[in-house]
């Protein structure tokens, strides 16, 4: 499960950074 929470942070950055850009 601890992979399923690296992918929600993984996205989770991806959006913040799309979101800042």
């Amino acid at each position: 499960m601890k992979h399923k929470v690296d992918i929600c942070t993984f996205y989770d950055r991806i959006i913040g950074a799309l979101i800042e850009g």
